[in-house]
This record gives C-alpha cells, sequence and structure tokens, in this order.
C-alpha cells in the first residue's frame, strides 16, 4: 500500500485503551503504542474495514466506521508503535473510529470471522488474477511466434516468386539469342536423334522376372559356455541394428521416439554427473525436437561441466533464437542462456563477451545479487585491476 493525501485540519482523540487516532475529511491515522514489545513480536492483519494488531500479551482490534481504500493505505511497524495510515473510500470527517462497543463480544467474533473469510476471498482472487495474466503473457508470447513464422514463411515465398520470375526472363531472353534458334531441328528433320536409329527387327526380347532365394546363417560367438556373455552379444547386435535403422522410424521401445522422456532421461543423468550420456540423451530429443529451446539450454549446461566451451556457447545462441520475442513467460530461460554463454566465454578468456552476456542477464534480473557481484569482478579483469580465480564465475 502506499501513502495516502495529506490530512488536513486533523482532530486527535485520546481513548482509554492508549491508542490515539486523528482524521481529516480524506484520511484517518491510527497509532497504537507497542508498550515495550519488539516490533518483530507484532502480528498485524486488516481488510477494508478491521484492523487488528496483536503483540502479546496486549490485543488491539477495531471495526472502522467505513471501508477504507487497502490499496492506497498502509501500515508502519517500528519506534515502539504500529502506525496505520488509511484513506477513506468517502471523503467526510467521521467523528468517530467506530460505532462497535468493545463489550460486544458476541458481535466481535462475527466481525473477526468475516474478516478472515474476506482476507482468504482476497487472496484467492489475487491468486486467480496472477494466474491468469501469465495464461495472458503466455498466450501472447504463442500468438508473437506464430506472427513471426508466418511473416518469415511468406518473405521466403517472396523470395522464392521473385528467383522464379527471375529465371523465367532469363530463359525467354536466352530463346531470342543465337545460340538457341542455332540449336533448333531443321524442318525436314535431318537433325533428329532419331534419324539413325536401329531398325532391327531380331531385337530379343526382355528378360521375364525372377526371384532368388537367399538363406543366411544364424551369427554365432564362438565363446566357450563357461565363458558365455551371449546377454551382452546380444545388446551388441541390437545396437549395431538400431544404428542402421533409418532415422525417425520407431524402435523397440516407442519411448525413445517421445523427446520428453529423452529431456527427463538427460535430466536424470545429468544429476547423477554422467554428463556424456545426458547430452546424447538431449540430442537425440533435439534431433526429434529441434524447436524446443529447453534442450539446447540442458545440453549447453552438460558441455559447460566437460568443459566444451564453443560447444556450450553454439547451443545457448541456438537457444536465444528459438526464444523470441523476449516476454516476462521466457525471461528465466534468456537469463541461464545469457550466464552460461557469459560464463563459457569467461572460460575463453573472452572476458568482454562474458561481460556483455552477464549485463544481458542482470537487464532481466537487475536484483540478483550472485549476478552483480561476478559482472564486477569481470570488469575487473578487464581493467586489469585484479586477479580472479576462473572457478569464480559460474
Amino acid at each position: 500500500m502506499s501513502k495516502c493525501a495529506l490530512i488536513n485540519k486533523q482532530q486527535i482523540y485520546q481513548t482509554p485503551l492508549d491508542y490515539s487516532w486523528k482524521e481529516s475529511e480524506t484520511g484517518i491515522i491510527i497509532t497504537v503504542p507497542l508498550k515495550g514489545v519488539k516490533a518483530n513480536k507484532a502480528d498485524v492483519f486488516s481488510t477494508d474495514q478491521y484492523l487488528k494488531v496483536s503483540f502479546p500479551p496486549y490485543l488491539f482490534e477495531v471495526q472502522l466506521l467505513a471501508p477504507i481504500n487497502e490499496e492506497t493505505s498502509n501500515c508502519k511497524v517500528g519506534d515502539g508503535a504500529v502506525v496505520f495510515t488509511l484513506e477513506k473510500l468517502q471523503h467526510v470527517t467521521w467523528g468517530k473510529l467506530s460505532d462497535v462497543s468493545q463489550d460486544d463480544k458476541e458481535m466481535w467474533k462475527q466481525l473477526r470471522q468475516q474478516a478472515v473469510e474476506k482476507a482468504h476471498e482476497k487472496a484467492a482472487k489475487d491468486i486467480e488474477e496472477k494466474a491468469k495474466k501469465k495464461r495472458e503473457e503466455h498466450q501472447l508470447a504463442v500468438n508473437r511466434q506464430i506472427e513471426l513464422e508466418s511473416e518469415e514463411k511468406k518473405r521466403i515465398e517472396r523470395v522464392k516468386e521473385a528467383e522464379r520470375q527471375k529465371t523465367s526472363e532469363e530463359i525467354e531472353n536466352w530463346k531470342e539469342t543465337d545460340a538457341y534458334l542455332t540449336k533448333q531441328p531443321t524442318k525436314n528433320g535431318k537433325d533428329s536423334i532419331f534419324d539413325n536409329a536401329v531398325k532391327d527387327d531380331n531385337i530379343p526380347a526382355p528378360r521375364s522376372g525372377g526371384s532368388i532365394q537367399v538363406k543366411f546363417t544364424t551369427r554365432t560367438f564362438p565363446t566357450a559356455a563357461r565363458e558365455s556373455r551371449a546377454q551382452e552379444e546380444q545388446e551388441w547386435l541390437d545396437k549395431i541394428a538400431a544404428a542402421k535403422r533409418p532415422k525417425g522410424e520407431p524402435g523397440d521401445n516407442p519411448e525413445e521416439s517421445d523427446p520428453m522422456w529423452l529431456k527427463d532421461k538427460g535430466s536424470t543423468f545429468f544429476k547423477a554427473g554422467d554428463y556424456v550420456s545426458a547430452i546424447n540423451a538431449f540430442s537425440e530429443a533435439i534431433r526429434l525436437e529441434p524447436i524446443l529451446p529447453s534442450l539446447y539450454l540442458n545440453r549447453s549446461a552438460c558441455f559447460l561441466k566437460i568443459g566444451d566451451y564453443p560447444r556450450c556457447i553454439e547451443d545457448c545462441c541456438k537457444a536465444l533464437e528459438r526464444l523470441t520475442p523476449p516476454v516476462p513467460a521466457n525471461a528465466a530461460q534468456r537469463s541461464k542462456a545469457f550466464i552460461r554463454r557469459g560464463t563459457a566465454y569467461f572460460k575463453l578468456e573472452l572476458y568482454v563477451d562474458a561481460l556483455q552476456d552477464y549485463e544481458e542477464a542482470l537487464k532481466i534480473d537487475s536484483n540478483n545479487e550472485s549476478l552483480n557481484h561476478d559482472a564486477e569482478m569481470i570488469r575487473k579483469v578487464i581493467q586489469g585491476s585484479n586477479l580472479v580465480d576462473e572457478d569464480t564465475v559460474e
């Protein structure tokens, strides 16, 4: 909540409960002393008409005479007191803070229950609005991506049409040249390729079709029974068969054709420290679904772990190409791509490029202390004022 309007013509009321309040036509200020209780022990709860401050063994609560504007009102806890600065919805002088008697316990019980229910409804509404806004942003990003792809497709079609027209014009222009006219056959047909055709009626007929049966012996490994490794040999044969299988053709395991299953498999390998297997899983997923930026991001993390920094940079660039247009829905992925690419540049001692990527990440997440710290250290390396261990930039 922000501060409400300045209160003019203020009137101060002291109550027997040792709290004070003052009002104007536009706002009201309530001061509740904490009586020696630490500020972090005070629990404040409020709605548009109900206020409560609990600081054991004391309790302050009030049902305001009229509703207030929750969005522009605020509460400050500190300096030995809780101060409510409230803006009235209707700019009139109240003359009193509340019209509910402190002795009516049953009424206060109902008011508390109503305040809690109203707070729950407001929280649920806020959550729903946030979820709705997130869905709208995601849909906006999808629609924008579709528009970009449609514009790119139209651009390619225009280029192809222009090339086709250009080629047609070149062909028509060539037909008008002497080189084309001299190659045309004469009217009597003497230049025809069929002038000297063989006219022998004794040419044998084509051969009739047939089939040949070929049998192959079963491939076996000459291994003694006590040393047999038949299971491993069969796995080897299966791998050879899978390698010979055309790309895109499903194998015996249908899960291997699911890019999401391969992505999860790669993440499992990565967590286990098996980065080479993780790279293989992510690469296969990319072959099946090359438009997902998360696959390139995950594989770039593997390359960064094994020290293959050029391929890490390449995957980060591909991920950023697919994370367009830049919207809040893909901000986290774009930040990861800039940080990993900047780290790879730093490992390759390309400090200026590294600093540029870290600054791009800071534009997305300017409050990240770790990013600010790493960017500052890279600046010092560029300026030659400090030597930094490469392992500090991760």
